[in-house]
């Protein structure tokens, strides 16, 4: 939903708390459970539907699979349509990525 990288997602993915597991998941659709609360200022609106922030999205995507050139790709992407800052980033991701982060924000 934020079309950041060149990644097409062939599911919809959702992140629940731990708690909703065992509920009946529709096809098509990826469930992730969380114990990290996703307070106000990890979720924006898209087209009218709730979504997670780009930090947010980014520093779950690091937590699930660690960082590929798609992270570099879709850093780039989002300090240039203007959907976050490279403060927000810094803000956001775990220490152990701030390296690599800086790295993708020489490239903008």
């Amino acid at each position: 939903m934020l079309e950041l990288s060149d990644v097409i997602a062939d599911e919809v993915h959702v992140t629940l708390p731990r708690a909703k597991r065992g509920l009946r998941i529709l096809a098509g659709v990826r469930t992730h459970f969380t114990t990290r609360p996703i307070d106000r200022s990890q979720r924006t609106r898209v087209l009218g539907v709730a979504v997670t922030s780009v930090e947010r999205t980014l520093a779950d995507q690091l937590r699930a699979a660690g960082w590929t050139e798609q992270i570099d790709l879709a850093v780039q992407q989002a300090i240039r349509r203007g959907l976050t800052s490279r403060a927000r980033l810094e803000t956001a991701l775990p220490e152990t990525w701030q390296r690599r982060l800086a790295a993708a924000l020489d490239e903008v």
